[in-house]
């Protein structure tokens, strides 16, 4: 799960927080794109990349269960696409707009953590699930170490 806040080069005056080392900085972007359906309808769709597209084109979009958009595909001459995932929608994009950010990776030596033989799976299913808090206690210099795992309520350690 991304940690959001700042990020600083020293120890902060006062507060609590964590120690970290940062591995590498990345360029990313977030798309908001507005289209009006085949029927009529305008939707607000957020894709994962939308570069080569322009405003009036009409495209499929593949939307998953949430209406968010899986991929996008224009049609060619002898070829018509279609979704081999999701739903497809027919739109024509009516605005779009990109949101460039950069990106830091930081370790902070709380990325792993030992369990029984046995218990593995149950932990990194409710992992994927966005199921499973972490705790963490910091030392005074604002190393970490995770103390236990809380799932369903319950302290694991």
């Amino acid at each position: 799960m991304p940690v959001r806040g700042r990020v600083r080069d020293s120890m902060p005056p006062q507060g609590r927080f964590i120690q970290g080392r940062a591995r590498y900085e990345s360029q990313t972007s977030r798309w908001a794109v507005r289209v009006k359906d085949d029927a009529g309808e305008m939707r607000q769709l957020q894709p994962r990349w939308f570069g080569g597209f322009n405003i009036g084109e009409r495209l499929l979009f593949c939307l998953d269960k949430r209406g968010n958009a899986l991929m996008q595909m224009r049609e060619a001459p002898n070829y018509t696409p279609k979704c081999f995932s999701g739903d497809p929608v027919w739109a024509t994009i009516d605005e779009m707009k990109q949101t460039i950010f950069r990106q830091l990776n930081v370790e902070y030596g709380i990325e792993s953590y030992f369990v029984e033989e046995g218990k593995g799976k149950a932990i990194e299913a409710a992992r994927n699930a966005r199921k499973l808090k972490v705790e963490v206690s910091l030392r005074r210099d604002g190393k970490g170490i995770i103390t236990g795992l809380i799932l369903d309520g319950t302290v694991l350690r």
